[in-house]
């Protein structure tokens, strides 16, 4: 079952175009990636706030000058969290019998099930008013691609290395690298200022004296 859908008096060929420039511009999720496509019926996105590879799969079925649009959310990364620290606590629990491990747990799955939810109904609120514009337009808006922000060269080395490093130490690809940039920009840093703070707790900079 999806966790949206919609009918839309517009052909897919439109829509398709629609939304895949709606994401392109950073409108959808700053930051997305679109991570898959099936023209005219099937985009993939990888927001830019996903924290554990958190995918939005849009299908759209035609039907004739209509279509049908399905929003559906990957979140298997979520679950294999949910799962990893199920089995943590449960551990916990026969080694220490201290019930406040299954506390600890329900806090955890709880909060995962608060960010995720929050996606969900975000996504769902911005991908439903902007088909609703494009219905009673009948125009695909055309937006600006979202601009990159261009790293001063010091700073662009420091991503490099990082990158390197965890590749050749931690066995880990460039996904790890984005996913520990992006958790610092969240608390509102901006991509430079992550990734040198993420630098600064590998041991690359000297850090700032308290």
């Amino acid at each position: 079952m999806p966790y949206w859908e919609a009918t839309v008096n517009l052909p897919a060929e439109m829509v398709y175009h629609a939304i895949l420039n709606y994401v392109k511009a950073g409108k959808f999720s700053k930051g997305a990636k679109v991570k898959r496509l099936m023209e005219p019926t099937y985009i993939e996105v990888e927001p830019g706030d996903a924290a554990f590879g958190e995918r939005v799969k849009i299908r759209i079925t035609p039907q004739g000058d209509r279509s049908q649009v399905q929003l559906n959310f990957d979140f298997r990364g979520v679950a294999a969290v949910w799962l990893a620290l199920f089995a943590f606590d449960l551990v916990a629990l026969i080694i220490t019998h201290d019930i406040r491990a299954l506390i600890g747990l329900s806090f955890a799955i709880m909060i995962l099930i608060m960010i995720t939810g929050s996606m969900v109904g975000r996504y769902m609120d911005r991908l439903s008013k902007f088909l609703s514009f494009v219905e009673q337009t009948g125009v695909i808006p055309e937006f600006k691609k979202e601009a990159e922000e261009k790293l001063p060269a010091d700073v662009e080395a420091l991503y490099e290395r990082l990158i390197h490093t965890y590749s050749a130490v931690y066995g880990r690809d460039v996904r790890m690298v984005e996913r520990k940039i992006r958790s610092y920009m969240r608390t509102g840093l901006s991509r430079e200022e992550a990734i040198k703070k993420l630098a600064e707790s590998e041991g690359f900079l000297e850090r700032a004296e308290k």
